[in-house]
């Protein structure tokens, strides 16, 4: 995830890098649907791909959570702050989706990098790799239809905390 700023009369500058964070473990998910692989070479799980969702959370970089959450970056109704998606693009991989999975799922992983695409692999650099480009961070929700939240107080929650006592609060 790239983040870049645009201000008035220059261009874009980038302004963080940050690694997404999927939602989602596609390769359990597949396993849950009962598919018997991920990906095929003959082009069987095109119909998995076409009819869902990718799903990803892009951390926003410390310098801009402050003015993001708070709306600075859109100045009338135009966005100032802009997103890069830049997939890391690795060779598919065949197989039994459960090859995949982390030992937490309970299966036997084997799947080996080194193995599957050798030992001289190289990710292409960033600006040889395709792209979502220049998608605007607009105001959170709440904020753009003025909508505002009540204000809660919450004391901590503690470990020693039980449901009498937070009622006692």
């Amino acid at each position: 995830c790239r983040f870049k700023r645009h201000r008035k009369g220059s261009d874009m500058t980038v302004v963080g890098e940050t690694f997404s964070v999927h939602n989602v473990n596609y390769d359990f998910h597949t396993v849950r649907k009962g598919y018997t692989s991920t990906f095929t070479e003959e082009g069987f799980d095109n119909h998995m791909i076409w009819t869902s969702q990718l799903l990803f959370r892009c951390p926003v970089p410390p310098s801009l959570v402050d003015e993001i959450r708070t709306g600075r970056t859109v100045r009338g109704d135009y966005a100032t702050v802009f997103l890069d998606l830049v997939p890391i693009r690795t060779p598919p991989r065949y197989g039994k989706p459960v090859e995949f999975l982390h030992p937490r799922y309970g299966f036997n992983n084997s799947f080996v990098a080194d193995e599957e695409w050798g030992t001289e692999h190289v990710l292409p650099a960033m600006k040889s790799s395709g792209r979502l480009e220049n998608v605007p961070i607009c105001k959170p929700s709440l904020m753009t239809y003025g909508i505002r939240q009540k204000p809660v107080e919450a004391a901590p929650l503690l470990a020693r905390d039980t449901p009498e006592s937070l009622e006692e609060r």
